[in-house]
């Protein structure tokens, strides 16, 4: 369940309802280029990728709350949001820094890790 909904979060996030318009501009990439990427079998991939890393960072999550003893929502919405501040952040602020993005790209990936590892948190919370 938690793999679906990264999975789910992420088409809406970057869909252009959300901040799918401001990401292609962002990134450099074109409306064609996303327009091909989207076509056919060719969607089929990264659609996966993005399933297995959902799936990924939610088993990864579920050891850490685990070993560090969380039992409710509130205390896994601060462990997640502290692995959120402590490595995504991190990690995300200096790729957009190194590859000279614009700082309004982090904002756009950097929020939606938030929100996905703060969801899948209350998740394993609420159904664990």
């Amino acid at each position: 369940a938690s793999a679906l909904l990264g999975t789910v979060l992420g088409m809406a996030w970057y869909s252009p309802i959300l901040f799918g318009k401001a990401w292609v501009k962002l990134s450099g990439l074109s409306e064609e280029d996303i327009r091909q990427s989207q076509k056919g079998a060719r969607i089929i991939k990264p659609t996966l990728v993005a399933f297995f890393n959902s799936l990924i960072m939610s088993l990864a999550l579920a050891f850490f709350l685990d070993r560090v003893g969380t039992y409710d929502v509130v205390e896994g919405l601060i462990v997640g949001g502290v692995l959120w501040l402590g490595f995504i952040v991190t990690i995300l602020i200096s790729a957009v820094f190194w590859e000279r993005k614009p700082l309004a790209l982090f904002f756009i990936h950097a929020g939606y890790y938030l929100v996905f590892l703060l969801g899948v948190s209350a998740l394993l919370m609420l159904f664990p």
